[in-house]
């Protein structure tokens, strides 16, 4: 690999290098979130303009049309702005203009013969034949050149009362601390210059009022999200409300308290083990149990949207112990992407036993076994050490967070993926088994259901800013056993089936939620005072 070079000629450092990478990254994601939110406030501003009273579209418009880049913006906003009419005996809008007329005639000329039916029906009711339609046609024609004529005169009008518009939408402006097209920076970055800029004192403000709001408005957004998704699963649940009734009769009390049992195992020993284990590659040991408390303490306290109760958050929980915010992030991140690849695999593992069982699956075996052969292979390599480090540097980047200071080492790395894929597996088997004995399944269709469970774990896992995953579990549970399941393993209807499937998944969400409960009592309170 090449060394960079500046213009002076010496070779840049490498933590140079990175920290121009990191500020070309965070550049870029700005850049694009800016135009994405200018777009959607220049398309709702005609329906705003619409809907409410007043001038309400406008200022929007304009607020958008500040975020958005392209080039010769602020070039085109002066010369609209500067209320310059338009030379009406310049050959391009002259050609512009008939191309314009022709065209209309043309779409009208055309609906026509396509409506000619009933205009020959029309002109026989006045008496005229078809040469009618020539005179016709000829005043559309003159119609249209007279339109465009009087819209360019109505416009060059327009454009002459847009300085005194102006004069009075920047007193507008001032109120708010807006400024329209202020001066280019003499100094700076280099570019065409903005055409709205906020004062220091609005933005002293308007950062204060973000600082308060701006954690509820993403606690409303994410857990609007989740409910939105719920209502995915709830639909057809509704659906097939009928057979509701019939399925949770004949839930097998027993083997759910069973399955309970190991859910509990899993989440008082296999899980905080895991990050206990995290933790102590990362330079931090804590006893078993004070890990098991965190972890369970904080877990459930994951139902809350965006960390409401920041005294439940791991930061705040390990600080006891010793140890920084900056490595509680970092350990929660090699958690997660542990977490995903294990149920991957996991996953993987058990479709591999459905195949060798010759469960009747709805793809053909060799692609399951050639799926689950590529996720065995594929998710150990890309828990490399230096492809984890460099996704954290770059999500930590775009969440303003610091990067990792130290990593885990391979054979460390692989032995808690290990742990882990243990773990997902009496997950799996525990949820697997409830799913199961809702949807009345036997035999090698169990494997099926255990396989959907991981998948859907992984998916709830990885989709942090969700509340516990809300929703997004529910919502993969149900696709995956729709794909996997066999359409004899449940006899019902479609409706009906897409009901079972529904009731399965905010089946497992609750028992895993009281199973999580139970979990914190067990240890904060059963084992207050012991350590």
């Amino acid at each position: 690999m090449g060394k960079a070079y500046p213009v002076g000629g010496k070779p840049l450092p490498l933590a140079a290098l990175r920290e121009a990478d990191t500020i070309s990254l965070r550049r870029t994601f700005l850049l694009v979130a800016k135009n994405v939110v200018g777009w959607l406030f220049i398309l709702a501003s005609p329906l705003l303009g619409i809907t409410l009273p007043g001038p309400g579209g406008i200022p929007v418009f304009l607020i958008g049309f500040a975020l958005v880049t392209f080039p010769g913006k602020r070039k085109l906003t002066t010369r609209f702005l500067s209320g310059r009419r338009l030379e009406l005996s310049d050959r391009l809008l002259v050609g512009l203009s008939t191309l314009a007329a022709v065209l209309v005639t043309v779409g009208l000329v055309t609906y026509g013969a396509a409506q000619f039916d009933r205009i020959e029906s029309l002109l026989e009711d006045y008496a005229l034949g078809t040469g009618a339609l020539v005179p016709f046609t000829a005043l559309a024609v003159l119609t249209s050149f007279a339109t465009a004529w009087v819209g360019l005169q109505v416009l060059n009008w327009s454009l002459g009362k847009i300085p005194k518009l102006r004069r009075l939408a920047r007193r507008w402006f001032k109120k708010f601390g807006l400024r329209l097209l202020p001066p280019r920076r003499k100094h700076g970055r280099s570019g065409e210059g903005e055409i709205l800029e906020l004062s220091e004192t609005s933005q002293r403000k308007l950062r204060r009022v973000w600082s308060i709001a701006g954690p509820w408005l993403a606690r409303m957004v994410v857990t609007s999200f989740a409910l939105g998704l719920l209502w995915l699963i709830v639909l057809p649940l509704l659906r097939g409300i009928g057979e509701v009734p019939r399925l949770l009769r004949g839930i097998d009390v027993l083997g759910l308290v069973l399955a309970a049992g190991v859910l509990l195992a899993y989440l008082l020993v296999a899980r905080p083990a895991l990050w206990r284990a995290v933790l102590a590659g990362l330079g931090h040991w804590i006893p078993l149990r004070e890990a098991s408390k965190v972890w369970t303490v904080a877990e459930l306290a994951g139902y809350l949207p965006v960390n409401m109760l920041p005294l439940l958050g791991r930061p705040y929980l390990l600080r006891p112990f010793g140890v920084p915010a900056r490595t509680t992030w970092s350990a929660r991140f090699y958690e997660t992407a542990i977490i995903l690849a294990a149920s991957l695999m996991t996953a993987a593992l058990f479709l591999v036993g459905a195949a060798i069982g010759e469960v009747d699956l709805r793809v053909p075996t060799w692609s399951v076994v050639a799926v689950a052969a590529a996720v065995l292979v594929g998710a150990p390599l890309i828990l490399r050490p230096t492809w984890l480090r460099r996704i954290f540097n770059i999500i930590a980047d775009l969440l303003d967070r610091p990067p990792l200071a130290s990593g885990l080492g391979e054979a460390r790395l692989y032995t808690i993926l290990g742990l882990g894929v243990v773990g997902q597996a009496l997950f799996a088997i525990a949820g697997a088994s409830v799913v199961a004995d809702v949807l009345r399944l036997h035999g090698g269709e169990i494997a099926l259901c255990a396989a959907a469970v991981a998948v859907a774990y992984a998916a709830g896992n990885t989709a942090r800013p969700v509340p516990a995953g809300l929703g997004v579990r529910e919502l993969v549970l149900y696709g995956m056993l729709r794909l996997l399941l066999p359409d004899g393993a449940v006899t019902m209807n479609p409706i009906d089936r897409d009901a079972a499937f529904a009731l399965a998944a905010i089946t497992l969400r609750v028992w895993t939620l009281l199973g999580e409960i139970i979990a914190v009592v067990v240890d904060v309170w059963l084992m207050r005072g012991k350590g």
